[in-house]
């Protein structure tokens, strides 16, 4: 009998790219959380997400030089580079 192979704690968990990817477009920085790899930058991009909402949402930005219309635009495509990194994680992670 071959002997046992000693797992890793972060091989044990079953790495779902598509939940990552999810994770990481609703929450920001949760995907990679999820993953158990760069947590600390997850963790920094919830800070930064925490600090960025009330910005868009209480119409802050208005008072900034970046065009309040361009808000939206810059959070869903960095909602989704974010999506796309931490599903490539997650595979890079199972694979």
């Amino acid at each position: 009998m071959p002997p046992k192979k000693k797992v890793k704690p972060e091989e044990e968990h079953v790495h779902n790219p598509g939940v990552a990817a999810l994770l990481n477009f609703l929450i920001w920085g949760t995907g990679y959380i999820y993953n158990r790899r760069r947590v600390a930058f997850g963790v920094g991009m919830i800070i930064v997400e925490i600090f960025l909402l009330p910005v868009f949402f209480l119409r802050l930005g208005m008072f900034m030089a970046f065009p309040f219309i361009v808000y939206p635009f810059a959070f869903l495509i960095l909602a989704l580079l974010l999506a796309y990194d931490g599903y490539k994680e997650a595979v890079r992670v199972k694979g």
